[in-house]
């Protein structure tokens, strides 16, 4: 099961890195160069603030995919540390903060209605075409759960037995 769940871990996450280097790279030349009849609609913090997110998640989605790897291969990590966690929870965040970042309200624009939070977020929530874009990044979040969750049932039982054996010889 474990090596599984590593080469799924591994796999969703080199394709949800790679999926995140192509937007940042897509909407990165829309923001910074755009074209005559092309317009940004998000305002210049929010555009940073996605630009900065696609660079993050390429970052903690390589990171994942060396846990995975080096699970498959057996090279000798701490599996449990709080440090992987940590990363896996950061990524997650930051894929919270991408949905936030995409439904934030419009720059005023002559001759449209301008949206409100809300209204983008519950669109960006219910719009199967952007959960369905999105599942990469979800099956890698519950590939490291279920990976980081299987090395720490590991551990404990290893703890516990060998806590077991220990108070067993001393009689």
């Amino acid at each position: 099961m474990k090596k599984l769940l590593a080469i799924l871990l591994t796999i969703f996450s080199l394709t949800s890195a790679l999926k995140s280097s192509m937007g940042l790279y897509s909407y990165g030349i829309a923001f910074l160069f755009p074209q005559e009849n092309q317009y940004i609609g998000e305002t210049y913090f929010i555009s940073y603030a996605i630009l900065i997110i696609h660079l993050l998640q390429i970052a903690t989605f390589i990171a994942l995919s060396y846990y995975g790897a080096s699970a498959l291969l057996n090279i000798k990590r701490k599996y449990v540390s709080n440090t992987w966690l940590y990363i896996a929870v950061f990524a997650f965040g930051l894929f919270i903060l991408e949905i936030f970042a995409w439904s934030m309200p419009l720059r005023a624009t002559e001759g449209f209605v301008p949206s409100t939070f809300s209204t983008n977020l519950m669109e960006i929530i219910t719009n199967p075409a952007v959960l369905k874009s999105q599942i990469f990044q979800l099956l890698t979040y519950a590939s490291f759960f279920g990976l980081f969750s299987l090395f720490k049932k590991q551990e404990d039982f290893t703890k516990e037995f060998s806590s077991s054996l220990w108070n067993t010889q001393g009689v």
